[in-house]
């Protein structure tokens, strides 16, 4: 359904709400990550995505999916497709996502 929608109506990929948070962004936020594929690769056709990769509050995709430890697969390809432009954002409250990852101890089961 989300794809459909973006496909017909593209702008709305690039649409922020009231705290500056993409669609991108969200698909991050809650792990839905055909949506965020999907999202990226129309954002990608228009030749953008970093621009949409962070809300108001410097927060990036990266550091979405390690807050709500999607490590796995998930995380790695925001990583294999964002790179370092998320990967040393700093937030409001501090590091670039790789020291909130080492802040996890779930991540080293």
């Amino acid at each position: 359904m989300c794809n459909c929608i973006a496909q017909e109506h593209k702008d709305l990929v690039g649409a922020r709400n009231n705290v500056s948070e993409t669609p991108l962004f969200l698909a991050a936020l809650h792990s839905k990550k055909e949506a965020f594929l999907s999202h990226h690769n129309i954002l990608q056709e228009n030749g953008k995505g970093h621009e949409y990769c962070r809300n108001k509050n410097g927060e990036t995709i990266l550091h979405c999916a390690i807050a709500g430890e999607y490590f796995g697969k998930f995380a790695y390809q925001i990583i294999n497709k964002y790179g370092e432009t998320v990967a040393n954002y700093f937030d409001e409250e501090g590091p670039p996502p790789p020291k909130h990852l080492c802040q996890k101890a779930r991540s080293y089961k």
